[in-house]
């Protein structure tokens, strides 16, 4: 999610789809999007699982900076090492299965700031 911005927010279940009805590129951005999912077969459970997990390493990290104390934050952080490791992995994975996508609309012509929004 991080080269590409805000790239994921086209996709099935993203906060810019929210804008559709008011920004004609954004709604063009995303019937693209959409063609593009049904013609791969975008695995959307796999991609829902894993912006759950990065949702859970947001919150986490969240969660570390509200305590009041260096030494809490650090053993916060180790005992939930698993899901904030999970959460990069899932950021990366992310990244991965958009990419592709990210890639074929700009070589379509569609400017990238746009696509990051």
């Amino acid at each position: 999610m991080d080269k590409m911005n805000n790239f994921h927010g086209f996709f099935p279940g993203g906060y810019i789809r929210e804008e559709a009805n008011q920004n004609p590129m954004v709604k063009k951005i995303i019937s693209e999007v959409d063609r593009l999912i049904a013609e791969t077969n975008f695995d959307f459970n796999k991609y829902q699982g894993l912006v759950k997990a990065v949702r859970k390493q947001s919150d986490l990290l969240s969660e570390t900076f509200q305590l009041n104390s260096l030494e809490k934050r650090l053993t916060f952080m180790k005992a939930n090492e698993h899901l904030l490791n999970e959460g990069e992995k899932a950021r990366e994975e992310i990244n991965r299965m958009l990419s592709p996508y990210f890639e074929k609309l700009s070589s379509a012509g569609y400017d990238e700031k746009e696509l990051r929004h």
